[in-house]
């Protein structure tokens, strides 16, 4: 979580300064959309990070498999070794979920072209994840691609869904931050 704060939490605090977003508590919000984008991220790469030497998932959910033994694993179909690597996917994609949730509930503090554009991108980028479940976290394939229709698809939904899906302005969970204690001011 503070690794992914870092590279993308970050950016959602730039982009609510950029917008010129004046709640400050919707800052919060777009930490957790940024967090949510960036596990997605991690997710996506982890044959591809393994690859450059890198591990992003954590080593206590994957019994610390290096990035050497990610690769190998699938190139020789290690079943032991993708299964539980499987898990560590699935179990990083399920924490994403409740960071894009609560992403999505600070959608409210954005004037509505901003909050469509940004609807959408998280949509289109949350669907990897979606993919990754539906292929059950098959990791070792490589990287899974959002098609065209299916970007559309999203685009049409998440126009209509904020054109008619009305939201009151929410309370921020502050267990999401627990982990960025000292880094974040959630008052």
């Amino acid at each position: 979580i503070r690794y992914s704060y870092h590279v993308a939490g970050t950016v959602g605090i730039m982009m609510c300064d950029a917008l010129k977003c004046d709640y400050s508590v919707a800052k919060s919000f777009a930490i957790d959309l940024g967090i949510a984008m960036q596990l997605t991220n991690i997710a996506r790469d982890v044959l591809e990070d393994a690859k450059m030497g890198r591990r992003y998932l954590p080593g206590i959910w994957i019994q610390n498999i290096s990035p050497k033994e990610i690769v190998l694993a699938a190139k020789t179909n290690d079943l032991k070794k993708i299964h539980i690597i499987s898990k560590g996917v699935k179990k990083l994609l399920i924490l994403a979920e409740q960071y894009y949730f609560s992403g999505e509930r600070g959608f409210t503090f954005l004037p509505f072209k901003t909050r469509v554009a940004i609807s959408i991108a998280s949509g289109v980028y949350r669907e990897i994840g979606v993919q990754l479940e539906n292929e059950n976290y098959n990791w070792q394939n490589g990287r899974q691609i959002t098609s065209i229709y299916k970007k559309i698809k999203i685009s049409l939904f998440k126009i209509f869904k904020e054109i008619f899906y009305f939201r009151l302005k929410k309370r921020h969970n502050p267990k999401l931050h627990i982990f960025l204690e000292h880094l974040v001011d959630d008052k």
